[in-house]
């Protein structure tokens, strides 16, 4: 009986465990991919125009591809903070819908890439749609 006790406690912790090392790589995951968006917008920062900014397609064509690549790669960040928001406390899911709301709603480009490409994202792509009721 005791052995079995132990046991469940070992189950018990374990899991406890694993639960923590999966939030532990949610958080990193979403850090890392906005990361690499902070870092483009450091590294280019004529590009927050165009996340938030409200403005539309660069005519200049290697503007317009980093703006794209911009944006894809938030794109990428934000399907990737939706997938895992079910793993969230109330307080960072609405935050989080409301930094996606409020940037769906002043990035044109990214408006563009995700009613050009409705199979990508899967999980922000549910998530706009939402917004557009």
């Amino acid at each position: 009986m005791i052995f079995t006790g132990a046991g469940v406690l070992l189950v018990l912790y374990q899991v406890r465990q694993a639960r923590r090392d999966s939030e532990v790589q949610l958080v990193t995951g979403m850090t890392t991919m906005m990361l690499e968006v902070d870092r483009a917008l450091i590294e280019y920062p004529e590009m927050r125009q165009y996340i938030g900014g409200g403005q539309k397609v660069p005519k200049d064509k290697e503007e317009r591809e980093r703006a794209i690549a911009v944006c894809t790669a938030l794109a990428n960040a934000l399907d990737h903070v939706v997938f895992h928001m079910r793993f969230m406390n109330e307080e960072s899911q609405r935050a989080w819908r409301i930094y996606i709301a409020e940037t769906y709603a002043t990035s044109p480009i990214l408006r563009g890439l995700l009613e050009e490409h409705v199979e990508w994202w899967p999980g922000l792509q549910r998530q706009v749609r939402g917004l557009n009721r």
